[in-house]
């Protein structure tokens, strides 16, 4: 903060002040306060700074900038907000939708489906809104970003991948199609990577260096598990319909068969739509997971009926797996943007960790 005023003082060549009001509540937050005694009520306790008459915590230390608190920032969706259960004290997520909607029929209806394969949200509660007779609300876990912390070796890649494709093998099983699965609706349920637990807002300010410092790695972690979320422009289909086709271009990936008019098979955009973000995340930033690029490339035909079916990327990607060794799937990744001297130093490191892991086998030790 200090070298912030230092800086300004030297650029504008007058004091640094604080623009107070752009702290101030937006209009969506508003919104969320004046229904804060209704999630109390339903056992849900809003931010601080959603509190009817909220006194910013910075108030009474002008010293200190509005940015070093916690109740700084806002929720970046205006449809989302973040929440304490009060019975454990666990952060949720609640999220406003249309009542009597085919997102929360078909979300809590995947979220009932008691199956490993399962990768759709848990839907912990729902309940309708005081106010406006139009609107419910949906309350799920805290969930992360799945890329957040990063990804460090092929195997947490090669898991990932394999959950995804898992999860929405299982969800077309049901005859669901989610047709907005890209990146961006894709959570870690980061239980099992931070014992610790993890704020809802501070993951996202992300301003301390130690914010993400106490976690486990996937690779040394127990029970990652990646999520599906979002299922406003889902479509579950009737087993005995036979109709297996859409209409509609809302979607976060431009995917090629995408029409208002035209007909399309809204399981092959989820194929793509995964295909694309193994393509984006993993292919074109790494150059030792070459060997999915395959698959990935048949993820992402622009010709859907020449794309795989759910089950057999998911058979693809076993066979590909089974053919490499295990040593070279815990190789920590390597961009493809680096140098030759640095892969060579990269190697020898991977190779003196894959002895260790070895001699640890041999010995009996952990």
């Amino acid at each position: 903060m200090n070298l912030k005023k230092i800086r300004h003082r030297l650029f504008f060549s007058e004091p640094f002040k604080i623009d107070w009001s752009l702290y101030d509540l937006a209009g969506y937050e508003i919104w969320w306060r004046d229904r804060y005694s209704l999630f109390e009520s339903q056992g849900y306790r809003l931010r601080d700074r959603l509190r009817p008459g909220w006194i910013p915590s910075w108030a009474s230390n002008p010293k200190r900038h509005p940015e070093d608190h916690e109740d700084t920032a806002s929720s970046d969706h205006p449809f989302i907000t973040e929440a304490t259960r009060i019975s454990d004290g666990s952060y949720v997520i609640i999220k406003r939708i249309k009542k009597n909607s085919d997102e929360k029929s078909i979300a809590t209806y995947l979220s009932s489906l008691k199956d490993p394969r399962n990768h759709c949200v848990p839907i912990i509660d729902s309940f309708p809104d005081e106010t406006e007779d139009g609107i419910e609300f949906l309350v799920m876990p805290l969930l992360r970003m799945f890329n957040c912390p990063s990804f460090h070796s092929v195997n947490e890649v090669v898991g990932f991948i394999k959950q995804t494709l898992e999860g929405i093998s299982f969800m077309h099983y049901k005859n669901v199609a989610h047709r907005d699965c890209s990146d961006l609706n894709i959570m870690l349920d980061g239980t099992a990577m931070f014992p610790e637990g993890f704020h809802p807002i501070r993951q996202i300010m992300n301003r301390s260096s130690t914010t993400l410092a106490r976690y486990k790695s996937r690779s040394n972690s127990s029970g990652v598990k990646y999520y599906f979320i979002d299922f406003g422009l889902s479509t579950r289909f009737d087993d005995t319909d036979g109709v297996r086709s859409v209409t509609g271009r809302r979607c976060q990936v431009q995917v090629p068969e995408l029409s208002d008019k035209v007909p399309y098979d809204p399981f092959a955009v989820d194929i793509y739509l995964l295909g694309d973000a193994y393509m984006k995340h993993f292919i074109e930033k790494y150059s030792n997971v070459q060997f999915l690029k395959p698959l990935v490339e048949s993820m992402t035909r622009k010709d859907p009926s020449k794309r795989p079916k759910a089950d057999d990327a998911l058979k693809k990607l076993e066979h590909i797996i089974s053919q490499k060794s295990k040593s070279s799937l815990r190789r920590r990744l390597i961009k493809s943007n680096v140098g030759e001297t640095s892969h060579f130093f990269l190697n020898v490191s991977c190779i003196i960790r894959e002895g260790i892991v070895v001699a640890k086998r041999m010995t009996g030790t952990n």
